[in-house]
């Protein structure tokens, strides 16, 4: 809790795209008339992304549709803002109790202890290889990200999986043309050094 004075305020975190749309809908939370502009990349673009997600209940998809921007982007621009909108004091909660109902949150950001029996069971993690055994290429190692999005449901996992596509059949053609910007290139979109 934070203290202003000798009233204590509480804090929130911000729970989530889809949760804080239904908390904005249902008049948990308070929703700014003015959206502010709180990132610089695509100023004019994200004020607009914010109100037809989550005043219009606009989906992600059709934002980006719309907007020509990757779903990705678009969840990422929603999920910044209102990060910001939340430690800015733009978005405010009105309803403590059905906030905490909503998003299993205490003021402050700190969560219950979760009930570990009662959690559903999540499937067993693809196998990947130890650090003793050899490296496997980049093409098989799309090869198995791509294998692993597919055994996934949702549309999110048919994005990323269509994603990977794209950068296989990238890595691929460079591979074939010998390129020495493959062995760079593909280190860059995954994080290491070449």
């Amino acid at each position: 809790m934070e203290t202003s004075g000798s009233v204590d305020l509480p804090t929130w975190v911000h729970p989530g795209n889809s949760v804080l749309r239904r908390a904005i809908r249902e008049n948990v939370v308070s929703f700014p008339s003015q959206v502010p502009v709180l990132i610089r990349p695509l100023p004019d673009v994200q004020w607009r992304v914010v109100v037809l997600y989550l005043v219009r209940n606009w989906t992600v998809t059709r934002i980006s549709a719309r907007y020509g921007l990757p779903v990705w982007r678009i969840a990422q621009l929603i999920h910044e803002w209102a990060v910001r909108a939340f430690i800015a004091g733009q978005i405010q909660v009105i309803d403590g109790d059905r906030f905490s109902e909503l998003t299993g949150q205490q003021p402050g950001g700190v969560q219950p202890e979760p009930d570990l029996a009662a959690a559903p069971r999540r499937p067993a993690p693809i196998a990947r290889p130890k650090a003793a055994e050899p490296r496997v290429g980049v093409i098989t190692a799309l090869d198995l990200a791509i294998q692993g999005c597919e055994a996934e449901r949702g549309e999110f996992w048919s994005l990323t999986a269509a994603e990977l596509r794209s950068l296989r059949l990238s890595v691929e053609a460079l591979e074939k043309a010998g390129s020495p910007a493959a062995g760079p290139l593909v280190a860059r979109a995954f994080g290491g050094a070449a």
